[in-house]
């Protein structure tokens, strides 16, 4: 009989791979449609949107579920639901293009011209920096099991090992910036996205 949950997570760890591949195939044999993916306010921004938004959500119920546990996982994963629905917000601008709203002057200085934060001058390089922390944390938050922290504590804290080639993506891409083009960081950010909401689901249904 066959293991159904074991098939999920095989599939699970090989999608990216697959993914990765699908979209270098269409990148050489037909570029224009591969960077209309990419392309700002397009298909991948608004998957983006949605993953994180459902990130959100997934993390305030994980939130709301562990409050009577632990005071520290219940603060943690609220926080982290309010950082991934302002980063869904974010992808999209807060609705700029979709209301056609270019009046907030706070976003004079973006460099995209966008109602966003994350593009502002000053704030724009350090963005890169954020990602590669979150790509890294994915990757070896595997070490905490080292660290002497409750049990219950770290099914929290440590990304499924099925889940770091959904983080490993978008760090060669960042190690790497002159090798890649803006379709490609959207295509490995949205990666990234599919890898933080399978990662709250499973936390939630405490797998």
């Amino acid at each position: 009989m066959i293991d159904r949950k074991k098939v999920e997570k095989k599939l699970v760890f090989v999608f990216p791979f697959v993914f990765v591949v699908g979209m270098c195939v269409l990148r050489i044999v037909y570029y224009p449609l591969y960077e209309v993916i990419g392309l700002e306010d397009g298909l991948v921004e608004w998957l983006q949107f949605f993953f994180y938004l459902v990130s959100g959500i997934l993390a305030f119920q994980v939130a709301l579920r562990s409050r009577m546990e632990s005071r520290f996982v219940f603060v943690l994963y609220l926080l982290l639901a309010l950082v991934l629905i302002f980063i869904a917000f974010e992808e999209i601008s807060w609705g700029q293009r979709l209301f056609e709203d270019n009046s907030l002057s706070v976003f004079e200085s973006n460099v995209q011209g966008e109602s966003n934060l994350h593009n502002i001058e000053g704030v724009h390089g350090l963005i890169g920096y954020g990602y590669l922390g979150v790509c890294f944390y994915g990757c070896f938050s595997w070490l905490l099991s080292f660290v002497r922290i409750k049990r219950d504590l770290l099914k929290f804290l440590i990304v499924p090992p099925i889940l770091i080639p959904y983080f490993v993506f978008l760090t060669i891409n960042l190690l790497n910036p002159v090798w890649f083009a803006p379709q490609d960081y959207e295509l490995v950010e949205l990666i990234l996205s599919m890898g933080v909401v399978l990662f709250l689901w499973y936390r939630l249904e405490g797998d």
